[in-house]
């Protein structure tokens, strides 16, 4: 079987670590695997597993600024490259993670005209993520959970979040499967064994509190720079929170106006954080959601 695989990117956060190691074992079960990605080619310097093709579609306004670090933006530009490699070279079922990624494989796959199946990915509560906002208003989540009626199948992380397509998508719709994210327990050990980088070790004294996740709203680190600073107030502490993205900018200014600018490290993202979790003295979560809570 040819399966394809498209993402944003290759490197960035735990939806690309879940495709890489769904790809790696498709391919140690035989099938002919090829990932496709909307960035552009300098992300393949991200390790992919031995035996998959990679393919980066590059659209020229991924280099823009504004939406460089904004990859949910831009990947749906690269649909008609992606129709046109789908029929240059079709794959017996395509699978898509992200509700951008979702959406542009669905247009894709339909606007190729070769009927290739689409598996979409869900990994949040959309009605969650958007309910409050713009999105919300304009019955974003909803609409969306229509379009997925065309997947061939819909796959959730969790039950809890299947739960919440099925209340979008109504009576009559197709099934929802629910399949926890695949984790390599071999590769978490090797990597807790040898030493984080970049920014280790980390100075000053006091237990060390680890937090992992793409600088964006919805994972909240402005409240855990607010909760940090309360506590540092108690008693001495150290903060590394590992992930890049568009907060970047106000949070490092948040800590500081907190008094936390010698406590709080934000080294970026990070290819191995289990070095960072076997050494932290506690994993905190702030997220206002997740897909797997």
């Amino acid at each position: 079987m040819r399966i394809t695989l498209f993402l944003s990117a290759l490197a960035g956060g735990g939806a690309q670590r879940r495709m890489l190691l769904l790809a790696r074992g498709f391919a140690a079960a035989g099938q002919e695997v090829e990932i496709v990605t909307a960035a552009a080619p300098e992300d393949a310097e991200a390790a992919l597993p031995a035996g998959v093709r990679y393919r980066a579609l590059a659209s020229p306004l991924a280099g823009l600024p504004w939406l460089r670090h904004r990859r949910g933006f831009w990947v749906p530009v690269v649909w008609k490259r992606l129709a046109a490699h789908l029929r240059t070279r079709p794959p017996d079922v395509l699978l898509a993670t992200s509700t951008p990624a979702n959406l542009t494989a669905l247009l894709a796959a339909a606007v190729s005209g070769t009927g290739i199946p689409v598996v979409v990915g869900l990994n949040l509560d959309l009605e969650a993520s958007l309910g409050r906002g713009l999105g919300g208003a304009l019955d974003f989540p909803r609409r969306v959970a229509g379009i997925y009626r065309r997947a061939a199948m819909r796959i959730a992380i969790s039950e809890g979040v299947a739960e919440g397509w099925r209340r979008l998508a109504g009576p009559g719709a197709p099934p929802i499967r629910t399949v926890p994210n695949p984790v390599d327990l071999a590769a978490v050990a090797r990597g807790a064994a040898v030493e984080p980088e970049p920014g280790w070790p980390v100075p000053g004294e006091g237990p060390l509190l680890l937090a992992c996740g793409k600088l964006k709203p919805q994972k909240d680190f402005a409240t855990l720079l607010r909760a940090t600073a309360r506590l540092a107030r108690q008693r001495p502490l150290r903060l590394v929170v590992l992930g890049e993205g568009e907060e970047r900018r106000r949070l490092r200014a948040l800590a500081v106006e907190l008094g936390l600018g010698g406590r709080v490290f934000m080294p970026g993202f990070v290819a191995n954080p289990f070095a960072w979790m076997a050494r932290a003295s506690l994993f905190v979560l702030s997220s206002r959601f997740e897909g797997s809570s």
